[in-house]
């Protein structure tokens, strides 16, 4: 891949790549947190700041008198402000922050939460600074997404403006129709404080219907209803056909076979989610527990074998033991000190482990990197409820911004770019998405609405469990023990059979953290889910060469619902 000079000598990119990476990473980050929320995951979004990027900029050229097109230089670090404004702040209010809340009732004080997420984050962005001598310099580690940036960005770079043309319209098509369907079924029939639910006015069928027909009336109360969501259709079409099969099985065993199963014989009150989901995920939570624990077990002994390999180099820990300070400092205001000392220790452990694995496979395992990190932290201080909830978030947010600041690094140097200046951009990044998405997530999101309909947060509820189990005052409801004793044996049948099962099998197996979500996701939205991923399945199947395109269409379609959603959340939050 042929190198570009470096634009200018400042340390810090330039102020046009500052501004509209500013903005992009301020958008993108509460689209992030509305697909967390909603859906359990994190979306990637450099691609599509890349290309948003290349457009504004070279739109922001136009205007100039003497305007120059963007620069490699000028994407690379407008697409690592976008990621981790996005993806770096908003994976601990989605998880240890959302759960806090549902257990505690109320959000954590504004400032404290934006100060802790921005020291999580910034101390996973020192992890990958310091250690990029392993992750970035070792060409061995092959960081897919980092080398489909590069190529991306070189393109643009040099001044393909038909790729980013083609690429943009169907992206930009589908953030329009999201959008607008969106406000027309979501924020316009709130705004009008319209009868019913959001979710009876954009699903087919409608509960509405069902005095139309006995079969629809049967279909509605079956749960066999999908939600018209952008956000869960495009999220399935994402994750494939695989796990969209996964969640359609979770979800028909669970809300239309054994949840009105128990309610039928007066185990639960009612088959209602919000009712139902208390019992629910006492199946989910073992089953993602023990799969992800048995995934990451396969995973370590590579990770540690490759990282032994490496020759030693003396890091920059000056830097890196300056932040641990300053987060143990805040984290011992709320958190014992023993937690908040583990959860930084833990942090630079599960930082090499989880940057390791994304090197080699694209994935980040931080939700099994969690569970572990919940789990010891739970055994020697059960009765430490916020305690575990936030020493686990240490690790797991540092983790996952290490990961996604070695990613940025990693395609910096493939396009011959210097790394200090993307490293830079990663935290301007970090200190925008603190300042936007957490108080948006503390003024829009009512922790009374964690866990219902509106906010699934599969994630929160997932933590939210495990803290609880292993806390001093659980008290299982009927029939919960025998669910979770199910739930954990399936955790680790699937794997093994997924990872040593015969071949003719394996494809099969359904995937365990997938069925769980089907499980924990409202029944309209499992389908929907579903759905988008066999929709998208086929149309691959006959559009072989268009293959890209489904990502640029998904994109778009998350975006714009997303972000739409939030606007119409922040106009009804105005006094």
């Amino acid at each position: 891949m042929p190198n570009e000079p470096d634009v200018g000598e400042g340390l810090t990119p330039s102020a046009r790549a500052l501004v509209l990476g500013a903005l992009l990473g301020a958008l993108f980050g509460l689209s992030n947190l509305y697909v967390a929320l909603r859906l359990g995951w994190s979306s990637g979004v450099v691609v599509t700041a890349a290309l948003l990027g290349a457009a504004g900029l070279s739109w922001a050229a136009r205007l100039q008198r003497n305007g120059r097109p963007p620069t490699r230089a000028e994407l690379a670090a407008l697409a690592a402000m976008t990621s981790a404004a996005g993806y770096s702040t908003g994976i601990n209010l989605a998880t240890a922050v959302a759960a806090w809340a549902m257990i505690d009732g109320r959000h954590l004080p504004t400032m404290v939460l934006v100060g802790w997420t921005a020291l999580v984050a910034l101390l996973g962005v020192a992890i990958a600074w310091s250690m990029r001598w392993r992750f970035v310099d070792d060409a061995s580690l092959n960081f897919p997404s980092a080398r489909a940036t590069a190529e991306v960005l070189a393109r643009l770079g040099d001044g393909a403006t038909e790729l980013a043309k083609s690429s943009l319209r169907p992206l930009l098509v589908a953030f329009a129709c999201a959008g607008i369907w969106e406000a027309a079924t979501g924020v316009i029939p709130r705004l009008w404080a319209a009868h019913g639910s959001v979710i009876a006015a954009r699903s087919l069928p409608s509960p509405t219907w069902s005095s139309w027909h006995p079969a629809v009336a049967w279909l509605v109360d079956h749960g066999f209803v999908i939600e018209l969501s952008a956000v869960a259709l495009a999220g399935g079409a994402l994750a494939g056909r695989r796990a969209a099969a996964s969640v359609a099985g979770g979800t028909l065993a669970c809300w239309t076979v054994l949840i009105p199963m128990l309610a039928a014989c007066g185990v639960i009150a009612s088959t209602d989610y919000n009712v139902a989901i208390g019992w629910a995920l006492w199946f989910a939570v073992p089953l993602l527990v023990v799969a992800s624990l048995v995934d990451m077990a396969a995973a370590v002994r590579p990770a540690a074998r490759s990282v032994a390999k490496g020759q030693q180099r003396h890091p920059r820990l000056v830097g890196l033991a300056a932040l641990a300070v300053l987060l143990w400092a805040v984290a011992a205001v709320e958190v014992p000190v023993g937690l908040a000392i583990a959860g930084i220790a833990a942090a630079f452990a599960l930082a090499l482990v989880c940057t390791r694995i994304a090197g080699e496979t694209d994935v980040v395992p931080t939700g099994a990197c969690g569970k572990l990190v919940q789990l010891g932290v739970g055994v020697a201080q059960p009765q430490a409820l916020f305690g575990n909830l936030m020493a686990t978030s240490i690790a797991t947010g540092a983790a996952a911004s290490c990961a996604d600041a070695t990613t940025d690094l990693r395609c910096a140097a493939l396009l011959g770019l210097p790394l200090h200046r993307q490293a830079v951009a990663q935290v301007i990044g970090v200190l925008v998405g603190a300042a936007t998405v957490v108080p948006a997530f503390v003024l829009l999101v009512d922790p009374a609405e964690i866990g219902t309909t509106l906010w699934p947060a599969p994630a929160a509820q997932a933590w939210r469990a495990v803290a609880l189990s292993l806390s001093s005052g659980w008290q299982p409801a009927a029939g919960v023990p025998t669910a979770m004793v199910v739930g954990a044996v399936l955790g680790v049948l699937l794997p093994l059979a997924a990872r040593r099962g015969p071949k003719s099998v394996r494809r099969w197996v359904p995937s365990a953290p997938a069925v769980a979500l089907g499980v924990l996701f409202p029944p309209a939205m499992g389908w929907a889910f579903a759905f988008g991923g066999f929709a998208a399945a086929a149309w691959q199947a006959r559009h072989r060469d268009h293959g890209p395109a489904i990502a640029f269409v998904c994109a778009g379609a998350i975006a714009g619902e997303s972000i739409i959603a939030m606007l119409g959340r922040i106009i009804e939050s105005a006094p």
